[in-house]
């Protein structure tokens, strides 16, 4: 466990809390016809598994988070019983962990599909140990959908939401370097797009997939030590504009506009405006009470601009890259969206 206490400490040190997602256990605490998990279930050994977890939670006990039990898995064909072993599974991990260190907290494998194998264990009884049902690369839909199905099973308030990895993928290998850094931009696009709406929707978490670096790209947003992406920018512009503040609502207004809503630590109503389409091409205009004197527009690279709200209402084009519109009057805001 060497590798993993130094990267540990190095995220401490960092003033990072991680988790340990354990994406498969050793061979040893896998039924003998198993070597690695992939993405199933699969049948283990309990008392190696409970072993397992009893070392890792002692040993980073006040310094993680706590664990995630595996990732991204499908039924699968390691196993006859896939609901039942992946329960036990959670069941055996969960408890041992509590037992270390009740503050510690666990989440389901993060991208768990197809949602009826996710509502299968949910009405098995998963939710009594989990605290994050967390889904990957999604959106308002995908949030809704799963807040649906955790609420169908009484654990609304107890298991909350995240979307622990996201991110868009783009490699510019071998591209000219204001290509890439002109094609990049569409990393930004899904950030601007996808994560307000995620929160807006009831998302309690939101991780982004990659911050090592590539010289590829890919993933991440930094293709060496000194060299980021727009993407870096446009995470720093997210975190210091609507991570502190509290999410309200999604609205649709107009013809082809939407907002997702946010209420500031001061009270004052910030915005993450955009066209509905996210087409490259499509365009609209909004018009609507400011209840201010003026609003500061954010772009997803930090430029700011104030727009002067002539008589109270602000015009603004939109376009499908979203822009942050901040100093609303919240309450009258949220009357002409109709919230």
């Amino acid at each position: 466990l060497e590798g993993l206490d130094k990267t540990i400490a190095a995220n401490v040190e960092a003033g990072i809390v991680p988790w340990i997602c354990l994406i498969g256990p050793p061979a040893w605490a896998m039924a003998d016809e198993h070597h690695s998990a992939g993405y199933e279930p699969f049948t283990f050994k309990a008392d190696a598994w409970r072993n397992l977890v009893h070392t890792l939670a002692t040993r980073y006990k006040g310094r993680i988070w706590g664990f995630e039990w595996l990732n991204e898995i499908v039924p699968g064909n390691k196993t006859r019983e896939p609901v039942a072993e992946y329960l036990d599974f959670c069941r055996i991990g969960t408890e041992t962990v509590r037992k270390v260190d009740p503050s510690m907290k666990v989440q389901l494998a993060g991208g768990l599909w197809p949602r009826n194998f996710r509502n299968d264990l949910l009405n098995a009884g998963v939710g009594d140990y989990i605290d994050v049902l967390p889904i990957h690369y999604g959106g308002e839909t995908g949030v809704r959908d799963a807040r649906h199905d955790v609420a169908a099973v009484g654990k609304a308030d107890a298991v909350a939401i995240w979307d622990n990895e996201t991110a868009r993928g783009l490699s510019v290998w071998k591209m000219p370097p204001e290509e890439a850094l002109t094609k990049s931009v569409v990393q930004s696009k899904w950030m601007m797009r996808q994560w307000p709406a995620e929160l807006t929707a009831g998302a309690k978490g939101i991780v982004y997939f990659g911050g090592h670096t590539a010289s590829a790209g890919n993933w991440t947003y930094l293709l060496d030590a000194t060299t980021p992406r727009p993407a870096a920018a446009t995470f720093a512009v997210l975190s210091a504009s609507i991570g502190c503040a509290d999410p309200v609502a999604t609205a649709y207004v107009g013809a082809d506009s939407v907002l997702h809503i946010f209420r500031k630590r001061d009270g004052a109503g910030i915005a993450v405006a955009a066209t509905v389409s996210d087409a490259d091409d499509a365009a609209s205009s909004l018009n609507i009470p400011a209840g201010a004197r003026f609003i500061v527009r954010t772009d997803h690279q930090g430029n700011q601009r104030r727009l002067e709200a002539n008589n109270g209402a602000l015009t603004q084009p939109l376009a499908a890259m979203p822009v942050i519109l901040d100093g609303f009057d919240l309450p009258t805001l949220a009357v002409h969206a109709g919230l």
